[in-house]
């Protein structure tokens, strides 16, 4: 029996990488909430979204992203290494919602998402993502962060503020820099950061600049 000859080899070779890459392009993507992810997923390609708690960078490159559903009961952390794209950090801000694609696995601390640049990206930003019950809930994970938020200012007759949501279901105790002056009641969007005061044991919002809502 005659054996293949060079041309013949070199087209099986390339038969066998084309189907490789047509395999690796067909590789399901499942789309879930955080909420929805257990170890039957482990090993997974998930497409997921939730709110951005944390985002610390390393001198290799490497981006550690914490995620919450806006339930603030179930986490995710995103390990997110370089890629030709531009570093998460780039663009996305604590309590942005943001989109995340890669590969889920799970261990005893929970989820976590391996995946690379390009393939986090804000879906909105946190004066229109981040709601404040949600902050309530999950105060430690924004604790010292800044970041903008949106609601309802309101002062009592003491001249203590708090700013509610629109459907006045949460609130949170409000403080003003000295350079911003009075606050105006209305609906604002606050660049402020999530303080607590331990003193008194209170949450609270030290706001630093107030901006209409458009």
């Amino acid at each position: 029996m005659d054996l293949p000859g060079p041309r013949c080899n070199a087209a099986i070779a390339a038969l066998a990488i084309s189907s490789v890459l047509l395999l690796s392009y067909g590789v399901e993507t499942t789309v879930l909430s955080i909420d929805e992810l257990s170890s039957d997923f482990d090993g997974a390609r998930v497409v997921t979204h939730g709110i951005l708690t944390s985002l610390k960078r390393y001198e290799s490159g490497t981006e550690i992203l914490m995620m919450i559903d806006e339930s603030g009961r179930y986490s995710l952390k995103v390990v997110c290494t370089p890629s030709a794209a531009s570093p998460p950090s780039s663009q996305v801000s604590i309590g942005d919602e943001i989109r995340a694609e890669g590969e889920i696995s799970f261990d005893e601390e929970g989820p976590t998402l391996f995946t690379v640049y390009g393939k986090i990206e804000q879906i909105s930003s946190s004066e229109n993502a981040l709601e404040l019950s949600t902050l309530r809930a999950s105060w430690q994970l924004f604790e010292g962060d800044r970041f903008n938020l949106t609601g309802l200012v309101e002062h009592d007759s003491d001249g203590a503020y708090r700013l509610f949501d629109e459907h006045r279901e949460s609130s949170i105790a409000l403080w003003p820099c000295e350079s911003l002056g009075t606050l105006r009641d209305g609906f604002w969007i606050l660049d402020c950061t999530l303080v607590f005061d331990s003193d008194v044991f209170v949450t609270g919002l030290q706001v630093w600049a107030i901006r209409p809502v458009a």
